[in-house]
């Protein structure tokens, strides 16, 4: 039972100490399009076709009217009535 647990103790060591720092090259054409096409995430800014999903303007910068929210609470739900 013991030697299981050090060996499982064991390989967790090694795999921190060899594992080396991982990081993804991003071809600078996908970097260059982040604030034209792309949102910051790296998705499309532009809605579809037929107009059931909008194109991205920014996100949510202030608070939607009507809904009754107090500064410091949290934002309420945009979406609620959505289906």
């Amino acid at each position: 039972m013991m030697r299981g647990k050090n060996l499982t103790i064991m390989a967790a060591i090694a795999a921190a100490l060899f594992s080396g720092a991982v990081s993804a090259k991003v071809p600078q054409g996908q970097t260059d399009r982040l604030q034209k096409d792309l949102t910051p995430l790296g998705s499309e800014r532009g809605g579809n076709t037929d107009g059931s999903i909008p194109a991205w303007t920014g996100g949510i910068s202030a608070p939607p009217e009507g809904i009754g929210y107090k500064a410091g609470a949290h934002l309420p739900d945009p979406f609620a009535a959505d289906k």
